[in-house]
């Protein structure tokens, strides 16, 4: 049997369990393992990203980050799309995922070797002949990462996501220790490379392992009548939302590399992953465990719609109080964590705030609109925001790099309520309802805020680990104190918990 059903299990669940309960149990549980294990992943590549930019210059970031845009757009189709489709499917069967096996691994060597050839195109086009190696070297990542993609989209059906976050954390403490090791010996920019490469290989290794396709059975060949061609056409689609994703989210470090060079783009990209990089290690696994969740519960409401109020308040209650931290301690973050040399930076930082305060909301359309199969419909609105924000990009280039930034910022904040008013109509979700979901930890995180701000412009406020305290018990204080936010707390991760008999 491919995959235990989250439905079937919820049904002989114990008597004095609900389902709605079981199913919050499920996913919460599920929630804290990813959760910790990202936790673990933001510490390992916080610190090694404090020891690199100590010892990289800007320009090695900026030509790492050229090669990496350059892949990571032949990486749209490495895995075909198949993830998402794999873990919505309401069936699938062992011949399916034969041939998805076979797909995915042929189709990541022919990226491979597009990657290959486009190397010295990017060279050219870049006018640095150290762009050369570093895009082939990279390219080899496209086929790691396709021979394993069947085997993650599995453990993510079957809602593994304890056994798929160890994997997660064992790559990434493999690929921050070489990345240490090759900087110390004065591996400039390959430093990246092989925190990249290494990551990539053990996280393949060790999740093809722990799947049981090696242990249990090898996958057979390919057939032609394995009824693939639904997940193909959704899995279309999900190459059609990466590539517009790619263009939001990359498009940027091209323009910036091309015409303001690499330096630039080091200060720039510094600025975005560390802003971002708590929101990612934050929304990636709660993306994966929401999609899972809310695609069991797609038949039943009542569960949906509980399921994604409780990941969308944990995004939120995580996601907003970091931002608005690292906003109002942007100078004193920037000059402990990375040194005196990364000053540049700062005014990126917080251009780019606005835009990852409400990326911790709208990160629940994409949750939405996969768990329902209705990617088809958001394609057209994902593609004029695209164009929205290029459009912004290419004008925010007057200004440089800040502009580059506050143009992103920009952009997100136009198109956010007709994002998620568009994104619920049609839904058994109300737009409303993820605004107010969201409005208890927005409003903490910008009170804590502005303490803190009040506190910078008081002479010896003390430094930046008082202002830690300070910022988290401000947080704490206006999430609990407010009325009903105990109550929520407890509707949410509680009482699912909680061993109570609910009467018939």
């Amino acid at each position: 049997m491919i995959a235990q059903p989250v439905e079937a299990a919820a049904r002989s669940a114990p008597s004095h369990l609900s389902q709605l309960d079981f199913s919050a149990k499920l996913e919460i549980s599920s929630g804290v393992a990813a959760l910790v294990a990202q936790a673990v992943q933001l510490v390992l590549y916080t610190g090694t990203a404090v020891v690199l930019a100590r010892i990289l210059t800007p320009e090695a970031y900026g030509l790492f980050g050229i090669a990496l845009a350059v892949v990571a757009f032949l990486g749209i189709a490495k895995d075909a799309g198949m993830i998402a489709p794999v873990i919505q499917s309401a069936t699938l069967s062992r011949p399916q995922l034969d041939t998805l096996f076979w797909f995915t691994a042929g189709g990541g060597l022919l990226l491979m070797l597009a990657a290959l050839l486009a190397a010295p195109l990017t060279g050219l086009f870049y006018k640095d002949a150290r762009l050369i190696p570093l895009t082939q070297t990279l390219a080899l990542t496209l086929f790691i990462s396709g021979l394993s993609t069947p085997h993650r989209a599995l453990l993510r059906r079957q809602m593994r996501f304890t056994v798929l976050a160890r994997c997660e954390c064992a790559a990434a403490a493999a690929g921050c220790a070489v990345a240490i090791v090759s900087a110390i010996r004065g591996g400039s920019y390959w430093a990246l490379v092989w925190l990249y490469l290494t990551t990539e290989i053990v996280q393949t290794l060790l999740t093809v392992l722990v799947s049981g396709w090696l242990l249990g059975w090898l996958p057979g060949w390919p057939r032609r009548a394995t009824g693939i061609r639904p997940l193909l056409r959704f899995g279309g689609l999900v190459i059609a939302f990466d590539f517009i994703g790619y263009l939001n989210y990359r498009f940027d470090n091209l323009l910036v590399g091309r015409y303001l060079g690499a330096a630039a783009l080091g200060f720039y990209d510094k600025a975005y992953q560390f802003l971002l990089l708590p929101i990612n290690q934050i929304n990636g696994p709660i993306s994966g465990v929401a999609q899972s969740a809310m695609s069991l519960a797609q038949d039943a409401p009542h569960l949906y719609r509980a399921s994604l109020q409780r990941f969308l308040l944990v995004t939120t209650t995580l996601g907003m109080p970091l931002t608005a931290f690292l906003f109002a301690h942007t100078d004193a973050v920037v000059r402990v964590a990375f040194g005196p040399q990364w000053l540049p930076s700062v005014p990126v930082f917080r251009a780019l705030a606005p835009a990852a305060f409400l990326m911790t909301i709208t990160a629940s359309t994409s949750w939405i609109y996969f768990s329902l199969g209705r990617a088809r419909r958001q394609l057209p609105w994902a593609i004029f925001c695209t164009a929205v924000t290029i459009a912004a990009f290419v004008g925010g280039l007057h200004w440089k790099v800040w502009g580059v930034a506050a143009a992103l910022s920009i952009s997100r904040t136009v198109l956010f309520l007709p994002t998620l008013i568009i994104t619920c109509s049609g839904t058994p979700v109300m737009w409303t309802s993820l605004l107010r979901t969201s409005a208890r930890p927005a409003f903490a995180a910008l009170a804590a805020m502005g303490v803190s701000v009040m506190l910078n412009a008081s002479a010896g406020a003390g430094g930046l680990a008082l202002h830690a305290v300070i910022f988290t018990a401000t947080y704490a204080l206006c999430w609990i104190v407010v009325p009903g936010g105990r109550a929520l707390l407890h509707e949410n991760f509680w009482a699912p918990f909680a061993e109570r008999r609910i009467s018939s």
